[in-house]
């Protein structure tokens, strides 16, 4: 029986193409939805775009120590400055406890 060529658009720039059996090139976040793009170029391309967006997605708040009045991005900006594991500070944060000393706040 013979194998019927199906061309396919590519989700990224919207050429049509043949896919190419073996090394095709996928996007996708989960292996049951993986979608083909013509080139490696259209797959670096989403993997690039889709990191953009986390970045934009988690830009952490603003963070204070009362004591000093430095302030920080993020509390993992200020966690790696007092050698803290994040946690800790989220949760001083939260219940106004202190780590060694220092009062972590929320700058509004």
């Amino acid at each position: 029986m013979a194998e019927q060529w199906v061309m396919k658009k590519c989700p990224v720039c919207g050429k049509e193409f043949l896919p190419a059996g073996m090394h095709s090139y996928k996007i996708g976040t989960n292996s049951c939805h993986l979608k083909l793009v013509c080139t490696y170029t259209c797959q670096r391309k989403w993997e690039r775009e889709q990191e953009e967006k986390r970045k934009k997605k988690h830009k952490g708040k603003l963070v204070k120590i009362v004591e000093t009045g430095e302030t920080f991005k993020s509390v993992i900006e200020c966690a790696k400055h007092l050698n803290a594991p994040p946690e800790y500070l989220y949760r001083c944060i939260s219940s106004g406890k202190t780590y060694k000393g220092y009062h972590i706040e929320r700058v509004r």
